[in-house]
């Protein structure tokens, strides 16, 4: 019985460890970088030396240890939409104004939009593949937020105005009956 079990573990920690490759445009600074991430959210060196570069806070140009699970997030968006960048406007902030509370000072969150996607496929695609996950749709500045919120409850947000708007209808129609992906907890390390 083990044996027949061992295939489908072996296949599994396969899948995890074997890296995406990712390519991410920064639309601030007009850069691409071509990393690549475990589906798990590992990384090289190399690859976490250059991703905390090219996430770095683009007012005090500070970086950061990305999160491990938004690392896993990034990889599985990239994955299923093979082919095309990611296009990011926001990762690590750390400046007077942002909230000591924001994901964003803590490299746990990504502003971003798939070149060639629509952005209610990249917004409905993270919130029925992820748990432990903030999903935000901003339609009026074109991008799709997401962040990894360990062992905290999810939630969804449309802003619209300057306002957010929590558990839009878009939510509760996305995830019916749908089994999100566990993010995990463990992950926000690295």
């Amino acid at each position: 019985m083990l044996l027949s079990f061992l295939p489908l573990q072996l296949v599994a920690l396969l899948s995890a460890t074997t890296p995406v490759e990712v390519t991410l445009y920064d639309a601030n600074h007009d850069e691409t970088h071509v990393v690549q991430i475990s589906r798990d959210g590992r990384i090289s060196d190399d690859g976490r030396a250059e991703l905390q570069h090219a996430f770095r806070c683009r007012r005090s140009h500070r970086e950061h240890k990305i999160d491990r699970g938004l690392l896993a997030m990034v990889a599985d968006v990239a994955d299923h939409f093979r082919g095309h960048k990611l296009e990011y406007v926001s990762a690590y902030r750390n400046y007077r104004g942002e909230s000591k509370t924001s994901p964003h000072r803590a490299a746990r969150a990504f502003d971003f939009r798939v070149q060639g996607v629509s952005l209610i496929a990249v917004r409905d695609y993270a919130w029925k593949h992820f748990t432990e996950v903030g999903v935000g749709w901003y339609p009026g500045d074109d991008f799709v937020h997401i962040d990894h919120r360990a062992g905290e409850p999810d939630i969804a947000w449309t802003e619209k105005r300057g306002k957010n708007r929590y558990h839009p209808s878009w939510s509760k129609r996305v995830r019916s009956g749908a089994t999100p992906k566990v993010t995990s907890s463990r992950t926000s390390g690295s």
